[in-house]
């Protein structure tokens, strides 16, 4: 208690003490607005900035210094040995599809049953670690997926699903945040011969383990008081 009450000290002694944030968008949506009123009303002399990237842009910004903490996946992290990387919540990957698509009356699906399907995905510039999870999680289970569009953002993307042009593999947690007007199911991946690390993942909070600067710690404090799964579930 000591320790944090210097800490705050410490900041509140430094004028122009910065916290720069770097999120993806629908994985953080929906809690982060309370978060960031909750570290502002709670330390008002931090400069708190925030701003949306690309997965790919997103890792470079922090390791190059221009963010000190970022929202991202256990994937991309654990590419990077000089991060530390603090888990929120688990995902996993699911099928969206049309609610009229041939399968959508199932309870599950397995991958074998999308060989004839047309998959429209994430483009690699926008997710290049989770596009190539889920190539290579399609690739170890028999799938070579038919791509034939991949869209840099989730608007266009769940737009073509709507439209009942092909299906997508997506995270299971930003369902709900778009509004789909009923019209796009999600399907549960079977579960059987899957290598688990392909088809679940962490979102979390990521940061370089020699950034000395105090406000990270406070941020990750306030970040572990909410709870994520009430957001998700709504």
């Amino acid at each position: 208690m000591e320790d944090m009450v210097r800490k705050m000290e410490d900041i509140s002694s430094n004028y122009k003490n910065t916290l720069r944030l770097g999120y993806l968008g629908p994985a953080e949506f929906k809690f982060l607005p309370d978060l960031l009123q909750n570290f502002n009303e709670k330390y008002p002399d931090i400069n708190l900035f925030s701003e949306q990237y690309y997965q790919g842009a997103l890792i470079h910004s922090l390791i190059n210094g221009n963010l000190d903490i970022i929202f991202s996946l256990s994937m991309v992290i654990e590419k990077y040995p000089n991060l530390t990387f603090k888990p929120i919540y688990s995902d996993s990957f699911v099928v969206y599809c049309h609610k009229n698509h041939r399968l959508s009356s199932k309870k599950s699906i397995n991958l074998s049953e999308l060989k004839n399907e047309k998959f429209i995905l994430l483009s690699e510039v926008a997710a290049s670690s989770a596009y190539n999870s889920i190539i290579k999680l399609c690739n170890e289970n028999g799938l070579n997926p038919t791509i034939i569009n991949e869209p840099d953002n989730f608007e266009h993307l769940l737009m073509m699903v709507k439209s009942n042009i092909g299906i997508s593999i997506l995270p299971n947690s930003i369902f709900n945040y778009f509004n789909h007007d009923n019209q796009i199911i999600k399907l549960p991946i079977s579960r059987d011969s899957l290598r688990d690390d392909l088809l679940n993942f962490e979102i979390g909070i990521a940061w370089e383990k020699n950034n000395q600067n105090l406000a990270i710690e406070l941020f990750v404090n306030e970040m572990m008081k909410i709870n994520i799964q009430s957001y998700n579930n709504n």
